[in-house]
Order: C-alpha cells, then structure tokens, then sequence
C-alpha cells in the first residue's frame, strides 16, 4: 500500500505570495534545550516509546534494555538529547551512531494528543549534504531528496530503499512503501520467496521511498530547510526557526517557519496518524519537528582494552555488570576510556594491569576518582575525601613521606573507600578468597575508613586524627604491596602459607621485613612502631601547621605522641608492641593522656 508523506518546500512556491498574507502569517515559537538520560527518566511516554523503537532498531533480544548493539554496530546515544517544544507541542532527538559513516542518523520522538509518541529514523545522505549545513540549519532544499524519514512500526526494516522519479528541480511527493515481511515469525531477507507474507503470496521486500520531482515554479537558487538553533549563552532560549538563505537570481528563500518533517493534515493517507493526532504548535501550525544531533564519536581503544570493556556485557564473565558495560561505551566517557586504554597499553597488557583497570572502571560508575599516574582509586566522600585530598597536595608531606620508604613511589594499585569496619578506625584489605574475611579485587589493595555513628568512625573523630589514620593504613598497604610483588602469585594472597612468605623475603631486597615477619606475629605494627612513627610525625605536622617540616627535623612532640594512636599493643604478650611496652610506664601513661584530651578536645 502507498502511503503518502508531503513535505512543504520552499522552492516551490509561486512568485505571485499575496505578502499582505504572508506579514500577518504568525511564526512559531521554539523552545529548545539539551537534555540527557537523567532527564528524561521519569517521562513515561517517552520511555515507552524509546523501548518500542530499541526493539526494531536493536534486534538482539538480550540487548533491548541497552542503548548499544555489539552484534549490528548500533548504538542510540541518550546522552545527548535535543528536545524542542512550542505550544503544547514538543519532540526528542537522539543521536544514532553505527558503522556506516557516510550517513548521520537521529531517532526523532514526536508528541501526539494523547500524550504518546510517533517514531521516526531520519537519515541525512552525508555525501551531498554535509554536517555543517545540519549544524547551521542551511540544508539546501534541493538536497531535499538526501533526508530519508522512515516512521519506526512493527514492519519497519532499517534498511531502506530510495526510488526517484519524474523530472524537475522541485520534490513534489514524497511516498513510503512499507516493508512487506514474513508472515508468523520467520524473517527471510527483501527478495526472498520462499515465506509466505503476511498480506499475501509475494517476495518479502524492503520499505521504499519514492521521490517524485516537477518543474520549479521560479527559477531561484532556493533556500533552506531551517532548523532550530539556540542563540548565545545566557540568552532567553525561547526561539523560532530560522528563515531559508536567500536564494539565487530569482525568488529568495521563503522566512516561513519549515521544519524538517511537515506533513499535510488534509492528507487521507499519511504515514501514522497526524491527521487525527497532530497537536499545534503556538502558531496554529500542525508540523513535526526535529532539532538534529551530530554524532559524538566513541574514541576507539585498543582490542585489549576493548575486550576488557565488553566483559562487563558477557554474562559469563566474572566482570558481568551491564551498568559499567554502557557507562563505558557512552561518550560521555571518552576521556575515561583514552586513559584505561593508555594505561593498559602502557603496562603492556598485564594481568595486574587488567585488575586494576576492571576495578578502577567499576568504581568510576559509581562516581570515584582514578589517579591512573599513581594507581590509585578514591571512593570518599565528605570529610574523607576532603582530608585525604589535603594530604595529598602538602607539598613535602603525604606524597614525600611514602617515597622515603618505596623507591617505586607512589603506592600502587590502591583503593580508598568508606565503609562500616566495626569498633576499628579503618582496615586495609589484601586480596584473597576467603569468604570469612572482607576481600579485595585481584591487584587492588582497598583501605576502608569507618564511617560508622561510633566514636571511631570518621565523622565522630578529629580531622588529625583522620588524616593519621590514612597515612598508618597506606604504611600497611605498602606493606602488603611488596609481598604481593615478591610472591608473584596473581595480585592475591589465596593459597598463600606462612612459609611461602618466608621463602619469598628471604630471596628478596627486604631484609627488614623478613627479620619483622619471622620474629613477630603483630609484624607491620611491630616495624611501623620502631621506625615510621617520625615518618608519621611530620606528616601530621604539616597537616595541621602549613608547615614543611623536613627529614632532618625532629616533629614535635603533639604529633609524635598522636602517631602511638594504633600502635598500643601492650596487654596480649602475642601482639604486643616492643617499642610500646619498652617505654617507662609513665611515658605510656602520658602520651595516652595527650591522646584521650585531643580527641576530646576536637571531636565533631
């Protein structure tokens, strides 16, 4: 069946416009914004219609929900979305991106009278009408024939076949001849004879469009199909079309009000039902109009790095997780996806690289910051995040105080995040499978500060105190580090026994660790306690003064007493600390005092 679509073109007016008519003719207002998903969340009539549309643009059953179809090379970018309203009417354009670059698509929404959408996938010919025109609304309308419209129905097929015909410079008609498809639920290709079609015994076949051209009524250049565009920034975004550019030496462009799509309400046979459902826009006019949207391309990225990417799409991968797949392929992420991809190509590849990418792209999702340089991944929020973040920018403190004891500085592969640890302050988490004890990806060492109601957690604690506490975990997680670099056993402690410690530091460059490790249960707390504690010292003292205090400097005494907090293991001769109980008992008694009077002092 044919079903006409007319389009009002600006070259084909007569020379003899009554322009008493034309001066009273009111043009239309346009409202215009950017939107995105977010915005749109809550807008169940178009939601619904967008499903609708995924289902005949994405074909994979398993992807419906998604915006990106691997498997076709489709993607619908709902990211950047261009709304348009005047009067009560208004619709939605979302960008469509897919392996054929010589096409730009947009999946256009446009609002009936009662309150649902009809679908169409515009296609601009980019051989003959290029993105600048589209940007600048200055398509000339003699490459009219270039935009294909197709409205998205139960028969729609994407690819479509153009049919041109007559003679002329002007478009007359424009006709849609719908897909005829399989009848029941096999689907053969346009051609195919060998199904029986719903609508009868012929071969399946593509939808058509059919283009009929006449002789102009004037031999003018032409003008342009305008477009909605927004004025500069700050200005009142309530705007009409532009007019068309004045065309050639005989009649100019018209400044009537064209948008792209303007079918005839007096049309019988209109694609979709317009004619019954068109809502008005604030001139009275009955249009459909769309406000294009240029492609933002997705930054390629290596197949390695990709492969990592679709993990988070593949069910049977330990990665599954398809809100991390389409956060990553949208291109509000291109930049994130540049530095995953230079960061894995820069460590050639490896498994421990991999690790931490997959954990670093998890917990950019969740809105965290990843330090790609120094291999770290900050989770904190509040208070947390800004005291650490003070840490690290003391210039001779934080970052220079780790150095001094890893020449491979900074610490790597590290994770900050909140979290309820209990009556503890915080805990650094190794990796390992032990479903009894808190756990950490592969390659990933994951300190969680408390952020309990208790007094330990972060909120209830002084800011120096909170900052100590960061810098004494990161002393473990250092710690753990060099062991998982010199057990070489995949980024994780699983299977690991005591002896296949002592083993692997006594064939290592850490003799400190090996005489800790083999003389005392409470290890790292028995070596920070002896030799790190200045390190601490200066560090908090920077903190809180401004102040660089440098190697060669004794801390003073506040800040060397607030470093035993931690470190007081006296009671269990198991974990007691050496350095703690060789102190007199006096000392002990009074750098407990200075503690308890701090916290009291300046807790919030």
């Amino acid at each position: 069946m044919l079903l006409s679509l007319s389009l009002s073109l600006i070259s084909c007016e007569e020379d003899s416009v009554n322009v008493e008519q034309q001066e009273v003719t009111q043009k239309a207002i346009f409202e215009t914004a950017q939107l995105n998903k977010r915005d749109i969340i809550n807008r169940i009539g178009l939601q619904d219609a967008l499903s609708k549309a995924k289902e005949q643009l994405i074909p994979s059953v398993q992807l419906k929900s998604a915006v990106y179809d691997s498997l076709n090379n489709i993607w619908i970018d709902e990211d950047h979305i261009s709304y348009v309203s005047s009067g009560d009417y208004e619709s939605y354009t979302f960008g469509i991106l897919d392996s054929d670059t010589t096409k730009l698509k947009n999946l256009l929404f446009s609002k009936k009278t009662n309150s649902t959408y009809t679908s169409f996938l515009i296609t601009y010919d980019l051989n003959y009408i290029s993105k600048q025109d589209i940007r600048m609304g200055s398509i000339p309308f003699d490459f009219s024939e270039y935009i294909n419209y197709q409205e998205i129905t139960t028969s729609f097929q994407l690819k479509t076949g153009i049919v041109i015909g007559g003679y002329g410079g002007c478009v007359s008609s424009v006709t849609l001849q719908e897909a005829r498809n399989c009848g029941g639920n096999d689907h053969h290709v346009p051609g195919d004879s060998s199904c029986p079609l719903a609508d009868g015994p012929r071969a399946a076949e593509e939808a058509v469009i059919i283009i009929i051209y006449e002789p102009c009524s004037s031999s003018g250049g032409g003008g342009s199909i305008g477009t909605p565009v927004t004025g500069p920034p700050g200005n009142d975004p309530v705007i009409g079309f532009p007019g068309g550019n004045p065309g050639g030496s005989g009649t100019p462009g018209s400044d009537q009000n064209i948008p792209i799509v303007t079918p005839s309400p007096e049309d019988d046979n209109l694609v979709g039902d317009f004619d019954t459902t068109c809502i008005s826009l604030s001139n009275g006019d009955c249009r459909i109009v769309t406000n294009p949207v240029l492609p933002i391309s997705l930054n390629e990225v290596s197949d390695n790095t990709q492969s990592l990417f679709d993990s988070f799409n593949d069910p049977s991968s330990g990665n599954y997780n398809p809100d991390v797949y389409e956060f990553i392929q949208s291109f509000e992420q291109n930049e994130l996806r540049n530095d995953i991809n230079n960061y894995i190509r820069s460590e050639r590849n490896s498994l421990e690289a991999q690790g931490f990418a997959v954990e670093a792209t998890i917990a950019s999702e969740e809105g965290a910051e990843v330090d790609f340089d120094d291999k770290i991944i900050n989770v904190l929020t509040g208070k947390a995040s800004m005291i650490y973040n003070q840490l690290q920018t003391t210039s001779t403190g934080f970052r220079s105080a780790i150095k001094n004891f890893e020449s491979d500085f900074p610490v790597a592969h590290l994770k900050f995040e909140l979290g309820d640890t209990g009556r503890s302050r915080a805990l650094t988490i190794i990796p390992n499978s032990n479903p009894n004890t808190p756990n950490s990806p592969d390659y990933v060492i994951t300190i969680r500060l408390n952020n309990n109601s208790s007094l330990s957690g972060v909120d209830q604690r002084p800011d120096l105190l909170t900052a100590k506490t960061i810098i004494h975990e990161v002393i473990h997680a250092e710690m753990y580090r060099k062991l998982l670099a010199i057990l070489n056993n995949g980024g994780t402690i699983t299977g690991v026994t005591r002896q296949n410690v002592e083993d692997a530091l006594v064939n290592s460059d850490y003799p400190g660790m090996l005489d800790y490790y083999t003389r005392y249960r409470n290890w790292q707390h028995q070596q920070m306690a002896a030799h790190y504690r200045d390190v601490m010292a200066r560090i908090l003292q920077e903190f809180d003064t401004g102040t660089v205090v440098t190697a060669n400097q004794q801390p003073q005494q506040l800040y060397m007493d607030l470093a035993w907090e931690g470190l007081i293991y006296e009671l269990n001769p198991t974990t007691a600390v050496t350095a703690w109980i060789s102190l007199p008992q006096v000392e002990r008694d009074r750098i407990r005092q200075v503690i308890s009077d701090y916290i009291r002092l300046n807790s919030h």
